[in-house]
C-alpha cells in the first residue's frame, strides 16, 4: 500500500479507507490548511494528460454538489487533477463505512434502520438541491462515533463525462438505457438497506412495515417509488414507534404520509423522545454472539481510529453515547444562567440599563483584516492542472493578488485571484446567488475570462484567467474551477494570514489617497477630484472618471519579478522609471509610468521589485504625449512623499 504520497502538491495521503468499494478513497492531510480531508478517486481514469473538458465538467458537478448542506452528507469541496486522475476533495472521513461495520460487527435492526434513515435524509437534501448521487451503496455510508451516518460520494459518477462505472445497485431503468435520477438513488438506497438488514443479528428482518417501505422503494416502476424525504420520514416514524416485531398487516395507505406516531410515554417530554437506535434497558448485558469462540486473530480496529472506549469488539453499539441531547440542554441552561447572572451583576455595578442594540450587526467578513489576508490561500494549482504544472506567485502585480502561471503552447496562461473593494455591478454581468455569496460572470473578452465573488460585506474576490502569447485553452473553464476553489476556502474560513509587520519603507505602508494635493491636480486640467475611489487598504487611489470622455489619475503599487517590459526613461524623483506603450490598451492615449521603489523577497522566496504606478489620462487626444507630460509632472510631485527608496 502506498502511503504518504502527495497529491497535487497539496494533499498528503495518510491512510486508505479500504472498505469503500468505490475506487480509491483516502484519509489525507491538506498541507496548505493543516486539516484532514477525504480524497475520492473518480472512477474512470483518463490516461496521459487529462482532457480539460472532462475536468471542467467534473468541476462544474462539484460546484453544484458543494452547495448541498446536510448533517447526513459528507460535503464535497473541490475537484483536482493529478497525473491524469481526477480526485474529489471532501471534508474529513471519520469512523468506518457501513460495509466495513457489517463485515466486522454484529448489528441490530434498529442500528440499520437508524443509519438508513440518516442516509435517506442526506439523499433528500441532495435531491432538493438538484443533485443526483448515482451510486448509493454501503461502501459510501460513513458511520461516525456519534452513532449517526453520513452519505459520501456526491459528484463521483458522471456517465455523460465518461467517468464512473455501473452503480452497485442499479435500478431496472438504467439497464434499459435510462439516466440517473432521484428515483434511481432511492432504489439503490433500498437495496442497500435490505442487504444490511440481512446482516442484522436480531433474528428477523425489519418487519412488514419496513418491508412494505422497501418493497415500494424497489419497485421496477420509478413513479411508484417514494422520494428520499418520504423514506426518511417513514423510518423516523418506525424508529419512534420502536417497531421491533412484525405487525399483523401492512398499512393500507399508499400516499406515503407515514404511519401515525404512537402516544408519548407518560412523563416523557416531547423534546426527549428518542428516534435513533433503541437504548437497551438499564442493566442489560451487552449482546454477545452465540456459538463457539471465533478462531484466528481478533477483528482489527477501523482504519480511521479504534472504536471508542467501552465498545464491545464484537457488537457495534446500538446507540450513541449518553452525552447527547440532555447533557447539551443542561450545558445550554447553565450558560444562560451564567449570562443572566453576569447581566444582573453588571446592571447593579453600573446602575444603568443596557442600551438596546444600535441596529443589525454588520455582515461577517470572510477575509478578516485585508492587510494580512493572503490571496494565495484561495488559489490552487489544481485549477490549471489539466493544462500542466502551475507555479504559484504571491504579490502577483499587486500585494492584494496571487497568480498561477502554466505553460500552454505557444505561450502561457495566467490565473489571478485578487481582493478588491466594493463597486457597482456591471449590468452586463450574469449574477448568481450561491451560499450567501454573489457570483458575477463578466462577458468574455478576447484572451480573458473573469469571475467575481461578492462577499457579504461587499468586498470582492476577482478571478481572472488570461491567455498570454497566444496560449489556446478554455479560459472560462479555468476561471470556473478557480472560483469553486476560492468559494470552498471562503466558506470554510481557510483564509491564511500574512505577517502584518513590513519594512518601514514598503509602499504598503502608504495611504495613496494622501499623495496628491491641489498642486498635483493642477497638472491635469479638468479632472474631477471629487470623484475619488480608494483602493483596498488605500494601496491605490483613483481620481476623476478616467474613461474615454474625461481626465483621470491613478496611483498605486505594482510588483514585478523582472523589470517591466517597457521603455526606460529618465529617472524621476531619483528613481529609475519606465513608460509603457498604451497603443494596444483600452485607453491608447493614456500614459503608464512605473518608478522603481525597492527590491524585496516574498514569503515564497521570490525576489520582487516594488514600483509606484502612475497612470494619467488627459482626455481625448490624438496621442499619449499630453498624458505622459502630465504623468511625469505628477510623478515628480509624488515621489518626494514616498518612504525612502531601497
Amino acid at each position: 500500500m502506498r502511503t504518504h504520497r502527495l497529491v497535487a502538491d497539496r494533499y498528503r495521503m495518510l491512510e486508505q479507507v479500504r472498505d469503500t468499494g468505490a475506487g480509491s478513497v483516502w484519509r489525507a492531510l491538506d498541507e496548505w490548511s493543516d486539516r484532514q480531508v477525504g480524497l475520492f478517486e473518480v472512477p474512470g481514469r483518463v490516461q496521459g494528460v487529462l482532457d480539460p473538458a472532462v475536468y471542467a465538467g467534473v468541476a462544474r458537478e462539484v460546484s453544484i454538489a458543494s452547495r448541498v448542506r446536510s448533517d447526513h452528507l459528507v460535503r464535497v469541496w473541490a475537484a483536482i487533477a493529478d497525473a491524469g486522475t481526477v480526485w474529489l476533495v471532501s471534508e474529513g472521513l471519520a469512523g468506518r463505512t457501513l460495509r466495513g461495520v457489517l463485515q466486522a460487527y454484529r448489528v441490530t435492526v434498529s442500528d440499520v434502520l437508524s443509519w438508513g434513515r440518516d442516509a435517506a435524509d442526506g439523499l433528500a437534501a441532495a435531491h432538493g438541491a438538484g443533485v443526483v448521487h448515482g451510486d448509493v451503496h454501503a461502501g459510501l455510508v460513513m458511520l461516525g462515533d456519534d452513532g449517526h451516518a453520513r452519505l459520501a460520494g456526491l459528484a463521483l459518477t458522471h456517465p455523460d463525462l465518461g467517468t464512473g462505472g455501473p452503480p452497485h445497485h442499479g435500478a431496472p431503468e438504467l439497464a434499459a438505457g435510462g439516466t440517473r435520477s432521484p428515483a434511481g438513488d432511492v432504489f439503490g438506497w433500498a437495496a442497500m438497506v435490505r442487504a444490511a438488514l440481512e446482516h442484522a443479528g436480531d433474528g428477523h428482518g425489519g418487519g412488514e412495515l419496513v418491508e412494505h417501505l422497501l418493497g415500494h422503494a424497489l419497485s421496477p416502476e420509478p413513479a411508484r417509488r417514494p422520494d428520499a424525504a418520504t423514506a426518511a420520514r417513514e423510518l423516523t416514524a418506525l424508529l419512534t414507534a420502536r417497531v421491533t416485531a412484525r405487525p399483523s398487516a401492512p398499512p393500507a395507505h399508499l400516499a406515503w404520509a407515514g404511519p401515525p406516531a404512537p402516544p408519548a410515554e407518560a412523563g416523557t417530554p416531547t423534546s426527549e423522545r428518542h428516534t435513533g437506535p433503541v437504548m437497551p434497558p438499564a442493566g442489560t448485558p451487552p449482546h454477545r454472539p452465540t456459538g463457539p469462540p471465533p478462531t484466528g486473530p481478533p477483528p482489527t480496529g477501523p482504519p480511521i481510529g479504534p472504536p471508542p472506549t467501552g465498545w464491545s469488539p464484537e457488537v457495534w453499539p446500538p446507540h450513541p453515547p449518553a452525552t447527547s441531547r440532555r447533557r447539551v440542554a443542561l450545558a445550554v441552561i447553565a450558560v444562560f444562567a451564567l449570562l443572566a447572572g453576569a447581566g444582573v451583576i453588571v446592571l447593579n455595578a453600573t446602575s444603568r440599563p443596557v442600551p438596546p442594540p444600535a441596529g443589525p450587526p454588520a455582515p461577517p467578513s470572510l477575509l478578516g483584516d485585508t492587510r494580512t489576508a493572503d490571496p494565495c490561500s484561495l488559489v490552487s494549482p489544481d485549477s490549471v492542472r489539466p493544462l500542466g504544472k502551475g507555479t504559484v506567485h504571491p504579490d502577483y502585480l499587486s500585494p492584494a493578488a496571487c497568480g498561477v502561471e502554466v505553460t500552454v503552447s505557444p505561450g502561457f496562461v495566467v490565473l489571478t485571484v485578487e481582493f478588491d473593494t466594493p463597486e457597482e455591478a456591471d449590468p452586463r454581468e450574469n449574477v448568481q446567488q450561491v451560499d450567501g455569496l454573489r457570483i458575477l460572470r463578466t462577458p468574455v473578452r478576447v484572451g480573458e475570462c473573469q469571475r467575481t465573488i461578492v462577499l457579504p460585506d461587499q468586498l470582492r474576490v476577482e478571478i481572472r484567467a488570461e491567455s498570454r502569447k497566444g496560449a489556446l485553452t478554455d479560459l472560462c473553464a479555468v476561471a470556473e474551477t478557480a472560483m469553486t476553489v476560492a468559494m470552498t476556502a471562503l466558506n470554510n474560513h481557510a483564509v491564511r494570514r500574512r505577517p502584518l509587520a513590513v519594512p518601514a519603507n514598503a509602499l504598503t505602508t502608504v495611504d495613496f489617497c494622501t499623495l496628491a494635493d491641489p498642486a498635483t491636480f493642477s497638472a491635469i486640467p479638468g479632472i474631477d477630484t471629487a470623484r475619488r475611489r480608494p483602493g483596498l487598504n488605500a494601496w491605490s487611489c483613483i481620481w476623476g472618471r478616467g474613461d474615454a470622455g474625461a481626465p483621470g489619475l491613478v496611483l498605486g503599487i505594482v510588483a514585478y519579478r523582472a523589470p517591466p517590459t517597457a521603455r526606460e526613461i529618465a529617472p524621476i524623483g531619483g528613481r529609475r522609471a519606465w513608460s509603457i506603450d498604451a497603443s494596444g490598451l483600452t485607453l491608447p492615449t493614456a500614459c503608464y509610468l512605473y518608478l522603481h521603489h525597492r527590491t524585496y523577497v516574498a514569503e515564497s522566496g521570490e525576489r520582487l521589485d516594488e514600483y509606484l504606478a502612475v497612470t494619467a489620462y488627459a482626455g481625448p487626444q490624438p496621442n499619449a504625449d499630453l498624458s505622459c507630460a502630465q504623468a511625469v509632472t505628477v510623478a515628480n510631485a509624488v515621489a518626494p512623499k514616498l518612504p525612502p527608496a531601497g
